[in-house]
């Protein structure tokens, strides 16, 4: 199993979470643009995954548009993004969840 792609696709698609896994190499592309054809990455995830060093995780509660920090940090996006996933399983009533570069 892929345990990287696994966590990505698991923050990013939330259909994605806890349905289906990832085995081997992964490819990651942008959102489908009006054809269907994928698009770049989007800027800020390519500094995100590779340019930043501290990261934090946040969550949306369902019926809500507001972001919640959770508190503490990460060196490892990785580790912030299997924490994200956690969170999201634990937590019934979260929406969704993002990983972001702590501030």
């Amino acid at each position: 199993m892929n345990h990287r792609a696994i966590a990505l696709a698991a923050v990013h698609n939330s259909d994605f979470r806890g349905h289906d896994f990832v085995v081997g190499d992964a490819f990651v592309t942008g959102p489908l643009d009006s054809k269907g054809r994928d698009r770049t990455v989007p800027a800020q995830y390519a500094r995100l995954w590779l340019e930043a060093s501290s990261f934090q995780v946040q969550k949306k509660i369902a019926g809500s548009e507001l972001w919640l920090t959770k508190r503490g940090h990460y060196d490892d996006v990785h580790v912030a993004y299997v924490v994200a996933v956690r969170l999201a399983r634990r937590e019934p009533e979260v929406a969704e969840v993002r990983v972001v570069v702590m501030r």
